[in-house]
């Protein structure tokens, strides 16, 4: 099992709406309110889609490797994060 945090850029959209994104994860990305709920729905779209990609044996996007757990103190000091654990086959 590996736990990745990745970093989301997160920010108000129209209305109450906040817009949230992984630039990692080209396509990974949702507008909706509170602004809980958008970093909830993301880190679910975030899971499947990581899931997915390991049960098809595609690769995963480049770069998502050094967002391991092992530089999560690092990361969360600079950026806004979730966090995701994904089993490995």
């Amino acid at each position: 099992m590996k736990t990745y945090v990745l970093p989301i850029n997160i920010e108000p959209d129209e209305g109450d709406n906040w817009f949230a994104e992984i630039p990692l994860l080209p396509g990974c990305a949702l507008s909706c309110h509170p602004r809980e709920h958008v970093l909830e729905s993301l880190q679910e779209t975030a899971q499947d889609m990581l899931e997915v990609m390991i049960e098809y044996g595609d690769p995963l996007p480049a770069g998502i490797a050094k967002y391991e757990v092992k530089s999560a103190a690092e990361l969360r000091q600079r950026w806004e994060t979730i966090e995701i654990t994904i089993e490995s086959p």
